[in-house]
């Protein structure tokens, strides 16, 4: 005889059973996405705050180069004894040679360098400007530095074609007369030497490549032109004024003092150099 209680109550427990095994199961489904939404969470914890950490340590970093900036750039307009401007054609530089503000302009730049370096670790100057003062007019690549910072200029076109052509203007204490040697070619050059009471004005075409020069008073002043740079040496004071008049009017030229400083974050993976803009 069939034990109908017997069936009913093993019906019971299997669907006890399952129920049990459905509860358990549901209850691990919940846990493991408690624990997903729970580990998403913290991971976006995370990313905002390294996006906010990120955000900070940038913006340190730009406050500490404006400032930086806006200090080399007050050093370099009151105590260089070089002035740039520039405009949409043409990039301007006028010093007088011999600079006696060289030597101010560095011991100004080494007493600034001090200064940050003793009160902020994470900025490091670089080499003093020395003698081989350098300025570049971007996105041009071009270098106006000095040979002997106070006494002699070189101006280097760096990518090898020259886009640009020379004024040179050179005001003398005393009479002059030039004389030049050149070799032809489709660069401008133009130089004018004014003396006190004449003045000798030449332009030609030359040969950036090849050797050009132009001597005034028997080697007061010679310009000389070859391998794509100038170079202006003097053995009496001159007020020197180089012009470069850019071929390429699509950009603006900007000159820079390059890479005055280094600011530093290096346990972030962040470094900044420090450009120093002069023509701003």
């Amino acid at each position: 005889m069939v034990d109908k209680q017997g069936i009913k109550k093993q019906k019971f427990v299997r669907i006890q059973n399952k129920r049990a095994a459905f509860f358990t199961v549901s209850a691990i489904i919940m846990i493991l996405v408690v624990l997903f939404l729970l580990s998403f969470v913290l991971q976006f914890s995370r990313d905002e705050n390294a996006n906010v950490l990120d955000q900070l340590l940038f913006g340190r970093i730009h406050d500490l180069d404006d400032s930086l900036q806006k200090s080399v750039r007050t050093i370099f307009e009151s105590r260089s004894g070089i002035s740039v401007s520039s405009n949409s054609t043409a990039v301007i530089f006028n010093e007088y040679l011999l600079n006696a503000q060289a030597s101010l302009f560095n011991s100004r730049i080494l007493e600034l360098n001090d200064f940050v370096e003793s009160k902020n670790s994470r900025v490091v100057f670089n080499e003093p400007v020395k003698e081989n003062f350098t300025l570049k007019v971007r996105p041009y690549n071009i270098t106006y530095k000095h040979i002997d910072y106070g006494q002699d200029i070189l101006v280097v076109s760096e990518t090898g074609y020259v886009d640009f052509n020379y004024f040179i203007y050179a005001k003398m204490n005393e009479n002059v007369t030039c004389s030049s040697a050149t070799t032809p070619g489709s660069f401008g050059l133009r130089v004018k030497a004014q003396g006190l009471g004449n003045s000798c004005d030449d332009s030609f075409l030359v040969n950036p490549l090849l050797n050009s020069s132009i001597n005034v008073n028997n080697g007061a002043l010679i310009i000389s032109l070859n391998n794509n740079s100038l170079s202006i040496n003097r053995a009496v004071d001159a007020n020197v004024t180089t012009t470069l008049n850019l071929a390429d009017a699509g950009s603006a030229a900007l000159v820079v003092m390059p890479d005055v400083f280094r600011i530093n974050f290096l346990e972030f993976g962040m470094t900044k150099q420090g450009d120093v803009s002069i023509n701003t």
